[in-house]
């Protein structure tokens, strides 16, 4: 995928991403990857997502359990959220997509 990058007072740089089902490859600009290495990086956030559904619903959660129910819509980025209802429920809930890394680098 071509990314044009202007460039202050040297005008537009062609640039060639490379993009793979783990993420776009940095390796070409992250100066200490190594020889031989590919780097890339994956962002749950980038994934299809229904926040907007989920915030909808969660404003209008008449108690915890709609509450719940709309926070397991919402996936990206993970949040933090607190629930306060007039009959005295108290909640928190971590919430959100957190990637789970393997012990050792995918090596292609």
């Amino acid at each position: 995928m071509d990314e044009p990058i202007k460039v202050k007072s040297n005008g537009i740089i062609d640039y060639e991403v490379t993009v793979t089902r783990l993420g776009p490859v940095i390796s070409k600009i992250a100066a200490d990857s190594g020889k031989g290495t590919v780097l890339s990086l994956q962002w749950t956030a980038l994934e299809p997502s229904k926040e907007l559904e989920a915030s909808l619903k969660m404003n209008k959660a008449a108690d915890w359990n709609q509450f719940e129910q709309a926070l397991e819509l919402f996936h990206t980025p993970a949040q933090n959220f607190v629930f306060a209802s007039p009959d005295g429920t108290i909640a928190y809930k971590a919430n959100g997509k957190i990637p789970i890394r393997k012990k050792k680098p995918l090596i292609f």
